[in-house]
């Protein structure tokens, strides 16, 4: 087959090369360049193979079911100011008791936020774990979009360590920039491995005519498995989004 293949790509050559000398009429170059053919063949078939294999994961429910031995790895990452507040109202309404391993991600200068987790946890679970994992800030306030580019990089590699000893089996994000490489990371993980993580994202309430810039991404990029915003003109606007009413409270 590989002569078959060979011959296919290089009968032009052919005539060339055994002018110019060659025993068998192929040159080194010939069959590096077949070789990278096949090469890269085979590695865009691998991979379209496991995009199909994550979009048929993703468009199903999972598998595991909720009962009383299921544990999961929940994981929500906290952003400073009204993004934790949000978020705290809606992790208060996880009554199953499932989720017995709970994870926070938060940027590394966030000290306020790591408070209101124990605080929040305190106030809302009495069973299972909890972990608070810090991460670089992926963009400082101010800081130039070029340079935030090194800034991102370095924070989703540390978030791949912290996906990679973690392994949730949830994320649950309201829109601060620090999502950004930790869903990716989530992302890359599951396709590679995969792990079946679902990916939830919930608008900010103050979002009214138009997503975040984290939303935006999310949506477009379909990496998130389901956004809900809680204004009826963002769901005009991206029919793929779901609207829930949620009522907050401190």
């Amino acid at each position: 087959r590989f002569e078959v293949i060979r011959n296919l790509f290089l009968t032009k050559h052919f005539t060339k090369t055994k002018d110019m000398g060659y025993n068998d009429g192929y040159s080194l170059f010939d069959e590096i360049i077949v070789l990278s053919l096949i090469g890269s063949v085979f590695l865009i078939s691998i991979f379209y193979y496991m995009v199909l294999q994550y979009a048929k994961r993703h468009s199903h429910k999972p598998r595991r079911k909720l009962n009383g031995d299921v544990v999961i790895r929940f994981m929500a990452i906290m952003g400073s100011g009204g993004h934790t507040m949000e978020l705290s109202s809606l992790i208060k309404s996880l009554k199953q008791k499932n989720y017995q391993e709970r994870y926070y991600i938060i940027a590394d200068t966030d000290t306020l936020s790591e408070e209101k987790v124990h605080v929040l946890e305190k106030e809302t679970f009495n069973y299972g774990k909890y972990k608070i994992m810090k991460i670089p800030r992926s963009r400082e306030v101010g800081q130039s979009y070029f340079t935030s580019i090194f800034s991102t990089l370095k924070a989703f590699f540390a978030c791949l360590k912290v996906v990679y000893e973690v392994k949730p089996n949830c994320l649950f994000t309201n829109g601060p920039g620090t999502a950004i490489p930790v869903v990716f990371a989530i992302f890359l993980f599951d396709l590679l491995f995969g792990r079946d993580c679902r990916i939830i994202f919930i608008e900010s309430f103050a979002r009214v005519k138009t997503l975040s810039l984290t939303g935006k991404i999310l949506y477009y990029t379909k990496v998130a498995d389901v956004i809900i915003v809680q204004w009826n003109d963002l769901v005009k606007k991206f029919p793929r989004i779901l609207q829930i009413l949620i009522y907050w409270k401190n």
